[in-house]
């Protein structure tokens, strides 16, 4: 069996300094227009944070959405589009608050004004802490709360945008994005990850009999979980060129309120294999998570 670990291209098109960086950076500034509106008609701090955790979701989101449509697979473009568009979107910011500000003065969004209007309230503040503050915020402190505002807002682009398009896969023979992503299990956990790795890399697939259907201890009640417990799952994705196998180790851990926490290790990350042998592996992989019996070498 030939195997290899995908990656993608890095490829751009026509389409991806335009749509994917341009289109990008020309929402961020209406989507910082509006942030900044937020920002002076909510007075409440925690809305606030929401509200800047949910413009670098957007920015994060509008990156890597536009990436997708513009066939972009260069992760390096998606990350910078992502950058540049949460500081396009917080400096955008300034412009709507400090025009409320200034009781809509049309002159102040001229950016010697505006340099000189962010100067004043660094020096004097606008606003206090809680219902009794008796100062405005002002100079470092509130430089420092703008730093920590603008890196909620970048973190969240960034996480967002390129870890999301860091789990994107492109078949460059079809020329489309890969849509067709089946789950297969839950098996047992794999005892020895380090066993399976060196056996792909001998090109030798009967890692697969590590397989095992998942397994919980049941009663005449009911099925009783325990607080922690380790299980395994692939992900078969497959286009009519390109065919990518993950195997991953799971620990879920179960609160007092039964809900489940899952804690994923990728084991193989998209190998690649030919067709026959993803049908194979794929016809395996359902029988041994429902028939221990059935796991039988895949090579």
């Amino acid at each position: 069996m030939f195997s290899q670990y995908y990656r993608l291209s890095g490829r751009l098109t026509s389409r991806s300094l335009p749509v994917g960086l341009g289109g990008t950076l020309v929402a961020s500034v209406l989507l910082g227009l509006v942030y900044g509106l937020v920002v002076y008609w909510v007075p409440f701090i925690y809305v606030l944070f929401l509200a800047t955790a949910g413009a670098g979701f957007a920015v994060g989101g509008i990156a890597y959405n536009l990436a997708i449509w513009s066939h972009t697979r260069n992760g390096l473009l998606v990350l910078a589009a992502s950058v540049l568009g949460a500081v396009t979107a917080y400096v955008a910011s300034f412009f709507s608050w400090v025009f409320v500000l200034a009781d809509y003065d049309w002159g102040v969004l001229a950016p010697a004004s505006m340099i000189r209007a962010i100067h004043w309230i660094i020096e004097n503040g606008t606003w206090t802490l809680g219902s009794g503050g008796s100062a405005n915020v002002s100079g470092l402190p509130l430089l420092l709360i703008w730093l920590g505002e603008f890196a909620i807002m970048l973190g969240v682009a960034v996480y967002i945008g390129w870890k999301q398009f860091g789990e994107a896969l492109y078949c460059e023979e079809t020329g489309d994005w890969i849509k067709n992503i089946e789950l297969v299990g839950p098996f047992m956990g794999i005892e020895d990850p380090d066993d399976v790795q060196r056996k792909v890399e001998a090109n030798d697939f009967s890692w697969i009999e590590q397989l095992r259907p998942f397994e919980v201890e049941e009663d005449e009640e009911s099925v009783k979980l325990p607080r922690s417990f380790k299980s395994s799952e692939m992900v078969l994705a497959g286009s009519e060129a390109t065919y990518l196998v993950t195997l991953r180790n799971v620990t879920n851990i179960v609160d007092k309120q039964g809900a489940v926490t899952r804690r994923v290790r990728p084991i193989l990350r998209n190998l690649t294999v030919d067709r026959e042998s993803f049908e194979l592996i794929r016809q395996i992989g359902e029988q041994a998570a429902a028939d221990p019996d059935s796991t039988e070498p895949a090579g």
